[in-house]
């Protein structure tokens, strides 16, 4: 090979390593471990991320703004003004005219409602964009009572606490049953009874639903569950049931259908059906 040849040979091989490195698809080796790559890389990723961070506070910002403007409570409507007055759910709601509808807490309200406005029940709230607020409620029945100093609170079916009175007339013309219980933890209005021992929430709904499936709920005046291995319900304001604990309960309620049937009108005293074991009952009369 002629010194020429040579010459232009290494020429070619000097153009050909000068676009292998410009050519976007390598890195030559001496550019990496200069770090030099890296660094081009890091600052073009940290660049992005602040830049979409930057447009994602923007867009919270602007929807802040246009929601302050735009989605702002103009009207709130009670559908069930045969039994409440809207003017006073309104009022209990705690919902200002002109407030951001879209930050206005439901649940809040409910609950503001429920533990202002007596025998309130089955609460909704329902937002309507632009700016309205639906506000659904029906009026409760009472079940239930708990007798707490010197008040009375008035449960529903399902145990919810709706409304606290100090007259016990309202009570007994509502014909409601008594819920004693050593076990009871807090009675609020607005919120469902609670136990300090959670295993009575189930007792509590199997007693009450054998008493409606027997026929006794109608006679019944008070249901004693001081635990959930002593429960016991008065009958007929005459007698003491004493069922024992949640085992064959349904056996039990079935000997005292029979037992009644027995006793006359004029009869009181304690009816123990809390061995099924025994298949019978023991039955001490009061003279």
């Amino acid at each position: 090979m002629t010194e020429k040849e040579a010459l232009r040979l290494e020429e070619l091989r000097k153009r050909n390593r000068e676009i292998f490195e410009h050519s976007g698809n390598f890195t030559p080796i001496d550019i990496i471990e200069s770090g030099k790559a890296k660094k081009y890389s890091s600052k073009r990723e940290i660049a992005g991320v602040i830049v979409a961070l930057v447009l994602v506070v923007a867009a919270a910002v602007a929807l802040i703004l246009v929601s302050g403007f735009v989605f702002r409570v103009k009207t709130v409507q009670v559908t069930n003004e045969t039994d409440f007055y809207a003017e006073e759910i309104i009022a209990a709601s705690g919902i200002n005219i002109g407030e951001n509808l879209i930050f206005a807490d439901k649940d809040r309200i409910k609950a503001e409602i429920a533990a202002s406005v007596p025998y309130a029940s089955n609460i909704t709230v329902k937002k309507v964009y632009p700016s309205k607020i639906i506000i659904s409620l029906t009026k409760g029945s009472g079940k239930y009572y708990v007798c707490a100093g010197r008040y009375y609170y008035l449960l529903d079916e399902n145990c919810n606490v709706i409304a606290r009175t100090s007259r016990i007339e309202d009570i007994e013309l509502a014909g409601c049953i008594r819920i004693q219980s050593e076990e009871i933890a807090e009675c609020v209005l607005g919120k469902r009874l609670e136990y300090l021992d959670a295993d009575l929430y189930d007792v509590f709904d199997e007693l009450a639903y054998l008493l409606e499936k027997y026929g006794f709920s109608g006679f019944c005046s008070a249901i004693i569950i001081d635990s959930k291995f002593d429960l016991q319900f008065e009958y007929k304001n005459r007698f003491t049931v004493k069922l024992g604990d949640l085992n064959d309960l349904e056996i039990k309620f079935q000997f005292l259908e029979k037992i009644v049937d027995t006793l006359s009108d004029t009869d009181s005293g304690i009816i123990d059906v809390s061995d099924s074991d025994l298949h019978e009952a023991t039955i001490i009369q009061y003279n």
